[in-house]
């Protein structure tokens, strides 16, 4: 079986390779980095029509969404994207932005 991210041929007929297979590839980006001092800031404006409706599941339908979606991301300092409600209307975004530091620091 390939690692994470290697191609894949799938035989969809006689042969091997890509003559008679198609070809799959996984859209997993490899994280090589660090998160330390990041935030990770999603902002959903809850006066959209179907937050209002039903806040709950369009809230959860935004995150299982972008939780699946994340993994296109490299996630570093400046990704991010518009947030879109169930009509497909912009309801918000979401960024990684490098932190000022740790806001814990001090704290008893």
């Amino acid at each position: 079986m390939p690692a994470r991210g290697d191609t894949e041929w799938g035989l969809s007929g006689a042969g091997s390779g890509p003559v008679g297979g198609t070809l799959r590839t996984s859209a997993k980006k490899e994280f090589n980095g660090t998160l330390e001092g990041m935030l990770f800031l999603l902002e959903v404006s809850m006066d959209d029509e179907a937050l209002a409706k039903d806040p709950v599941g369009e809230l959860g339908r935004i995150l299982r969404y972008w939780g699946g979606n994340l993994r296109h991301y490299p996630m570093k300092a400046g990704d991010g994207s518009e947030i879109y409600d169930s009509e497909y209307r912009e309801v918000g975004r979401w960024r990684i932005e490098q932190g000022a530091g740790d806001e814990r620091e001090g704290a008893a």
